[in-house]
């Protein structure tokens, strides 16, 4: 009896299984039905929480997303429909996702929420699954306004070359006072690879995986402002409740989530852009970026668009603050302040006690910032700097007062509001009798006679900077060179910055660098560059450089010439918009070929507007081959 009754219970108990199970398959294709007839999974919702994007030439959709568990379907990475399909299909499951240990409902919580206001899901047919998790986290957040951030540009990390953004997330309890204790959105490349040169080839050719994170902020702006010298720019993003509500479900869905990697255009700002996208999809920011994504341009981007930025506000580095001290300060004080930071001057020598108080905690302060820095930065062990720096601060603090430095100057140029860094250049070349008309185009970014408003000076980074040339006197085309990447760091020295400046350039160029002439070798890969020093300010900044060159040339003998030399010259800004780069160098070429190099130059540039310039240079070259002069004048055009 009782073995029937039990036999009965199972078949019960399966019934009502089949039954739900047929009634949750049928309810399955009402909604894909429905989803389907709405035309759901081309809705630009949908594609970008999908991260979906048009191939080149015509070439379908594919999303950027390569970690495989993001996607419900097998085809979901090319396949929007199906994905959609297999998603409302995993709603109807509580079984954990790995490696998430959730069920879809919650791994997936920005697709659930646009797909139940889409489709308006029945609680008794698709009931809501709890999600703590993401209640919990959303809850700690806390988040009411959201700010992206871009530390300046870092030439010394091949990672934050163009300059780099990220997110704040802004707490309702926040003040400026203790936004440090917000917590901030980075994407970056997944690797702990810290040779520059393996990065940035890895980072060009696809080599990483990126994903987002989330930290505390001072830990950003610890390695940003402090340990890397950057200032810090901040602009606050007007979004609404809602939208901020929608940007964190889809974050919550991107934990863990790996993406195409891309140094120029798969990079920081580009997938920030696709995260704001999500809380505001209207916004279409990501497609105006086809082939590479500069972060200044990208903050351009954001500022394009109507009542979406708010007030820009500037937090300047360790370093900048410094030297903002430092420059409120004599000579003499500055010397004192040094060598209290390094144990040569006593805090209770007589010459620190006749000082008056405001004097001298003016220079303790720079003391204990001087010994921070070093410390930071590496400069200085932390078995010396630390004891000190709290010993500077003990007799800071037995002071009181205030030291009643002036504010750290804003720069009058805000990043997003210099030059564009695309440029393009029309002008005349003539050399030897012969004349050309002479263009170039240059994808990004910046060099050393471009307006420095919103780039700061002495940095140059030029990317794909390609010459072509058309003789005047018989419509001849040549290719002049392609500069891959030509970098210049011009930082100066002073009595408490000691940094090494450096210049590294590889492309394509002729050894033999005349104008049409058809006995001079064609192009070569070459390699040149080398560290050096330079000192001055913003309007005179003198340097020297030790240089190696490497041609590599199949028309040279034995298809290479290498060389060693140096380089002098002066930048100057005699006016706002004026700029003077001098230069002149030597290169004695002794393995190869063989030969010397010798040449002076002049550039100048006006810059009559924002985005258009005048530029002049003057050329004189002795070699071996040659001994003569070149000018040019061009237009530059900064789109």
């Amino acid at each position: 009896m009782k073995e029937s009754l039990r036999a009965a219970c199972l078949a019960c108990l399966l019934l009502l299984a089949d039954t739900a199970m047929a009634s949750d398959i049928a309810y399955l294709s009402e909604l894909q039905a429905r989803a389907q007839s709405s035309g759901l999974a081309q809705a630009r919702e949908w594609q970008v929480l999908l991260h979906y994007e048009k191939g080149s030439m015509g070439g379908g959709t594919r999303s950027t997303v390569t970690s495989p568990w993001f996607f419900n379907s097998a085809r979901g990475v090319t396949d929007p429909q199906a994905e959609l399909d297999a998603t409302l299909a995993a709603f109807f499951s509580a079984e954990s996702i790995s490696p998430r240990d959730e069920p879809a409902q919650c791994v997936f919580a920005a697709r659930y929420h646009w797909l139940n206001l889409q489709l308006g899901f029945d609680p008794a047919r698709l009931p809501q699954q709890a999600c703590p998790r993401f209640e919990d986290w959303q809850q700690a957040l806390d988040v009411e306004s959201v700010t992206m951030v871009f530390p300046a540009a870092y030439l010394n990390s091949p990672a934050s070359m163009f300059g780099h953004t990220l997110l704040r997330l802004d707490a309702r309890a926040q003040t400026r006072q203790n936004e440090l204790l917000a917590y901030a959105v980075n994407f970056a490349a997944e690797t702990d690879e810290d040779n520059g040169l393996v990065f940035a080839v890895s980072g060009l050719t696809g080599g990483y995986s990126g994903n987002f994170g989330i930290y505390p902020y001072y830990e950003k702006v610890k390695e940003y402002a402090r340990i890397e010298n950057r200032d810090l720019w901040e602009y606050p993003l007007l979004l609404t409740p809602d939208e901020i509500s929608k940007l964190l479900r889809h974050l919550w869905e991107l934990r863990g989530v790996n993406f195409d990697y891309y140094f120029l255009k798969y990079n920081c700002s580009y997938q920030l852009l696709s995260l704001l996208e999500s809380a505001r999809p209207q916004l279409d920011l990501v497609s105006r970026f086809r082939g590479w994504a500069i972060p200044t341009d990208t903050l351009r981007a954001l500022h394009e668009i109507p009542g979406l930025v708010g007030e820009v506000k500037y937090r300047p580095a360790l370093s900048t603050t410094l030297a903002s001290q430092a420059a409120s300060l004599s000579s003499n004080d500055l010397n004192q302040a040094l060598r209290v930071a390094r144990g040569e001057l006593l805090m209770d020598s007589p010459e620190m006690e006749r000082a008056e108080a405001q004097h001298r905690a003016r220079v303790l302060q720079v003391a204990h910032d001087y010994l921070y820095y070093q410390y930071l930065g590496q400069r200085m062990p932390r078995e010396t700097a630390l004891p000190r720096a709290r010993e500077i601060l003990l007799e800071r603090s037995r002071l009181g007062g205030s030291a009643d430095f002036p504010p750290v100057p804003r720069p009058t140029t805000a990043p997003d509001s210099g030059h564009k860094t695309r440029r393009a250049s029309v002008g005349i070349l003539a050399e030897d009798g012969r004349n050309a008309i002479h263009f170039r185009l240059r994808p990004a970014y910046h060099d050393l006679l471009d307006s420095p408003e919103g780039y700061g000076i002495g940095a140059q980074i030029n990317f794909l900077d390609v010459g072509l040339s058309i003789s005047t006197d018989n419509g001849d085309a040549r290719l002049e060179d392609l500069r891959l990447i030509d970098i210049v760091s011009l930082a100066p020295r002073d009595a408490i910055f000691k940094p090494v400046s450096w210049r590294f350039g590889t492309g394509l160029r002729r050894p033999q660098d005349d104008l049409f002439d058809a006995q001079a070798p064609g192009l070569g890969l070459y390699f040149e560059g080398g560290p050096g020093l330079a000192w001055g300010s913003a309007q005179q900044l003198g340097y020297v450089y030790a240089l190696g060159s490497l041609d590599l040339n199949r028309d040279l003998q034995k298809d290479h010439s290498a060389g060693l030399g140096a380089a002098a010259g002066v930048l100057l800004r005699p006016r706002p918009h004026w700029g003077v780069l001098v230069e002149l160098g030597t290169i004695d070429y002794r393995w190869g070929e063989e030969a010397r190099t010798r040449w002076a130059s002049l550039g100048q540039q006006w810059q009559l507007d924002p985005d258009f310039g005048l530029r002049l240079e003057l050329g004189y070259r002795n070699d071996d081959h040659r001994r003569g002069a070149r000018v040019g004048l061009s237009g530059q055009w900064y789109f």
